[in-house]
C-alpha cells in the first residue's frame, strides 16, 4: 500500500528501474541534455595535466529494435576542448565529438568551437540528434561489474540503429588468501608453511 493519496499511476513491479536503466551495447539516437562547465584535468599525468574538458550528458530518444533505453541518460566524461594532448598527439575523442555536433567547417577545413560557457549551453538542442555507440566496460573499482559507456559519437546520418554483442563479465582474480589456503596456514611466526 502506498503512503500517498494522490494520483494513481499503474506500473508493474517488474518495470520499476530503481533509478537506473540498463543500456545494452548498441547504437542509439540521442540528444545532448546537459553540458558541464569547463573543467581542467587535475592529475599527475603530464599527458593530460591542465587540459580543459567538459562532461556531456545525452538522453536517448531512439533505441535499436528489441532494446530498451529510450529516455535513459548516459554521461560522456572528459570531452576535450583542445585537439592535442600535452605530448602533441591527437586526442581522437576531440575529432569524433566536435564533428558530430557540427563544429567542423569542411570548406574552411577548421573547427569552430564555442567561445565560452554560454555558447557551450547551445549544444543542448532538443532538435539536434547524434548517434552514440555504447559498449560495456569493466568497472575501475569492481572489474567483475560491467558498465555502459559512450564509445563513439557520430553525426546523425539517418542510419539504422543496431544492437551489439554483450561483453563477457571478466572472472574475478584469485585472492592471495586462496593460494595460501592450498598450502596450509600461514602464521606470523613461520611466514610460510610448506607441505611436502
Amino acid at each position: 500500500m502506498s503512503r500517498f493519496s494522490g494520483k494513481t499511476l499503474a506500473v508493474a513491479q517488474s518495470d520499476l528501474t530503481n533509478g537506473r536503466m540498463a543500456i545494452a551495447p548498441g547504437t542509439y539516437r540521442a540528444i545532448i541534455s546537459d553540458v558541464s562547465e569547463v573543467k581542467t584535468y587535475q592529475t599527475q599525468n603530464e599527458k593530460s595535466k591542465g587540459l580543459p574538458y567538459i562532461d556531456v550528458t545525452y538522453r536517448i530518444v531512439e533505441s535499436p529494435e528489441g532494446l530498451s533505453g529510450k529516455g535513459a541518460s548516459i554521461k560522456q566524461t572528459r570531452v576535450p576542448l583542445k585537439r592535442e594532448w600535452n605530448s602533441g598527439k591527437v586526442n581522437f575523442t576531440f575529432d569524433q565529438f566536435w564533428q558530430a555536433v557540427g563544429a567542423y567547417d569542411v570548406e574552411a577545413g577548421a573547427f569552430q568551437l564555442p567561445s565560452g560557457d554560454d555558447e557551450l549551453q547551445d549544444l543542448i538542442d532538443p532538435d539536434f540528434t547524434v548517434v552514440l555507440t555504447i559498449k560495456e566496460e569493466p568497472g575501475y573499482k569492481d572489474p567483475t561489474r560491467l558498465y555502459a559507456v559512450v564509445n563513439r559519437v557520430d553525426p546523425d546520418d539517418g542510419r539504422e540503429l543496431k544492437a551489439l554483442p554483450r561483453t563477457d563479465v571478466p572472472a574475478p582474480a584469485a585472492a592471495p588468501a586462496a593460494a595460501a589456503a592450498t598450502s596450509g596456514l600461514v602464521t606470523n611466526s613461520t611466514q610460510t608453511k610448506w607441505n611436502f
